[in-house]
């Protein structure tokens, strides 16, 4: 079924989601995400060979039509999205600020030594802590900012409060039938894909999704104007869905150093639509003040990486798994820290939706963009965005010209 006919069987019941069996759409989403299976090509595979088929499939689509489809992404992101530094001043309202500069600072020449005297002792990494926040507006959006500076990443309790659950119910049960019945329309390859689903969303596909997309792009852009300004754009709107099963990821980052003094930030903010009482569910997990612009990032990020692999996890590094989690909670990070999604040996799929946020500046080496490639033909700008967020009733229609 496509994503029309989907959004019409959905909208054929009126959306009521509690008439529908919860459980038989998660045994049907989860046998689907058991059939995929992890294709390395998806990753590295290029257009010429793409051409040659026999490549197989990107969980539900050809790898031909995924390669093409990541070529069109890029282009769109480079021609449309992207704002040079240069070019800030020209494209922005008149007397806009320009956000401070990004880049990958250097760092000091003994982080190697430094590096392997934290793996002989875990104590300095046990002291880093990550910072937790409770959503309660403007001056809460300003400390979350000043954490994901500092530590690249922050849990913001209660960014859709308990008193609105039973949406975040809603769209939950609307996630799991859309991934009961994939289609190459809105699957994204992702790595260790066996047990997990991600999709590509649009606000257009269904009234929950556009409150999704409306709470993100309120959150987000409140807590990230003054460092990617109001000529920062979406670049990611997705779903994962983490099965019992899946595999724990490698750490890795969404973004890399292109060298240049001015690097366009890219931020991601994941909306919980599952609580998540212990490990076994596969929770996220973010090392702190492992970001491009930590003074430590090497020292930590080697250390961390050889304790990784060394399997001392459970002793050094646990306590960054985002834990526990209530839905409503939001988890945001600097997308050139190290993070991972952890295994889910639990009985449960752990449900998130996200939002990525790109400044001003030289784009980041690494990033595949993962959306819907009409939101980036029109770029989804956060100064429109806050201002019909902003215009638009709790609960009322998203009134954006580009959707």
């Amino acid at each position: 079924m496509g994503l029309a006919a989907l959004r019409s069987a959905w909208l054929a019941v009126g959306g009521a989601c509690a008439t529908l069996d919860e459980a038989s759409l998660d045994a049907a989403q989860r046998a689907s995400a058991a059939a995929w299976e992890d294709n390395p090509r998806c990753n590295t595979a290029v257009s010429q060979d793409a051409t040659e088929g026999g490549l197989g499939l990107c969980m539900s689509e050809p790898a031909a039509s995924f390669v093409a489809r990541a070529e069109l992404k890029q282009r769109l992101v480079e021609d449309k999205v992207a704002v040079a530094w240069s070019d800030f001043h020209s494209k922005a309202k008149p007397g806009s600020l320009r956000p401070p500069p990004y880049t990958f600072v250097q760092q000091d020449l003994g982080a190697a030594e430094v590096a392997e005297q934290i793996q002989a002792d875990c104590a300095p990494l046990s002291e880093m802590r990550l910072p937790e926040v409770t959503w309660d507006g403007e001056a809460s959006a300003g400390i979350a900012l000043s954490s994901l500076i500092q530590d690249a990443v922050v849990l913001v309790r209660g960014a859709v409060p308990a008193s609105e659950r039973n949406w975040l119910d809603d769209a939950r049960r609307y996630l799991l039938q859309k991934a009961a019945q994939p289609s190459a329309e809105f699957t994204e390859y992702v790595h260790l894909s066996k047990h997990r689903h991600h999709l590509r969303l649009h606000a257009s596909e269904h009234p929950l999704v556009e409150r999704l997309w409306r709470t993100l792009a309120q959150r987000t852009g409140s807590v990230l104007l003054p460092v990617v300004s109001q000529l920062g754009a979406v670049v990611e709107f997705a779903a994962f869905i983490t099965n019992p099963g899946a595999a724990g990821q490698k750490l890795h980052s969404d973004s890399g150093n292109t060298f240049s003094p001015q690097q366009a930030p890219l931020y991601s903010a994941f909306l919980f639509l599952s609580d998540l009482d212990d490990a076994s569910m596969g929770p996220l997990q973010v090392v702190p003040r492992t970001h491009a612009i930590s003074t430590k990032r090497d020292q930590i990020r080697w250390a961390v990486q050889a304790l990784a692999k060394a399997g001392a996890d459970a002793r050094c590094l646990d306590h960054w798994k985002l834990l526990p989690i209530r839905a409503g909670d939001m988890g945001m990070y600097d997308s050139s820290a190290l993070h991972r999604g952890t295994a889910n040996t639990g009985n449960r799929p752990r449900v998130v939706v996200y939002m990525s946020m790109l400044g001003v500046g030289e784009l980041p080496f690494g990033s595949t963009f993962a959306i819907d490639t009409r939101l980036l033909d029109s770029p989804q700008r956060l100064e429109n965005l806050l201002s019909s967020v902003n215009a638009s009733p709790s609960g009322g229609s998203l009134r954006t010209s580009e959707l």
